[in-house]
Formats: C-alpha cells, sequence, structure tokens
C-alpha cells in the first residue's frame, strides 16, 4: 500500500469524537440530569413538614402524652427537631389514632388535617417509627 493510500483511508474514517461525541455528551448530561434529580428529591424528602402541618402535630403532642411520647421517640430516632416530610404520613397516622385513642377531638384544629390523618392511621396501623 502507498503512502497515498493510506492517508486518504484514514481521511475518509471519522474520529472517534466526532463518530461518538454526540452520543457521549448526551450520555454525560442524563446521567448528570438524574443524579441532579435524585438529589434534588432527596433533599426534599429531608425537609421539614411545612408549619401547617407541624402545627397539627405540635397540637397532637400538646393533647395527648402517647402521641407526645410517639413525638419525642421519633425526634430521638432521627436526631431532629422537626418531622422529615417523607415521614410525615406515618407519623400524622400514628399520632392521630393515638391522640383520638385519648379523647382528643384532632378536627377541632383542622378538620382537613384530620381526616388526612386519620386515612394515613388506617395504614399504619401499629406504633411503629418510619424506617
Amino acid at each position: 500500500m502507498s503512502d497515498t493510500e493510506t492517508s486518504s483511508n484514514n481521511a475518509s474514517k471519522p474520529s472517534f469524537l466526532r463518530q461518538w461525541g454526540i452520543l457521549i455528551a448526551f450520555a454525560v448530561l442524563a446521567i448528570g440530569a438524574l443524579v441532579g434529580f435524585r438529589t434534588w428529591t432527596e433533599s426534599k424528602a429531608e425537609a421539614p413538614v411545612a408549619p401547617e402541618y407541624a402545627g397539627f402535630l405540635t397540637f397532637l403532642a400538646e393533647q395527648s402524652t402517647d402521641a407526645r411520647d410517639y413525638l419525642q421517640n421519633y425526634y430521638k430516632k432521627f436526631s431532629r427537631k422537626t418531622v422529615a416530610s417523607q415521614h410525615f404520613e406515618q407519623v400524622c397516622g400514628v399520632m392521630h389514632r393515638l391522640a383520638v385513642g385519648q379523647a382528643v377531638e384532632p378536627s377541632k384544629y383542622s378538620e382537613h388535617m384530620s381526616s388526612a390523618c386519620e386515612q394515613f392511621s388506617n395504614v399504619y396501623s401499629g406504633r411503629d417509627l418510619p424506617q
């Protein structure tokens, strides 16, 4: 093979970067987007519940010693001073059931919150803390 044939073969063959560059760039962007989304969702899950939800839990804890003990155990287990958003349904459901068991009327604070937490209490029937 002559030098002119070799150089013409190399010239007609696209470089690796030209051939795969767009696909590599897309893969890097897709992986970056997935990692970013995962990080964002985890931070949202660990964020404290909204003040109106925290207020309802505080009301239950003030009215019921069992609910207060449950909330204190939650704080101790997770080394927190607030309830994480990802745990709200379970904590609210259990605390609602405990408070109602001690003749507390959660609807006095909020009919809407009481109704929602009552539904959660049917799902989370035990006194277990979130995992």
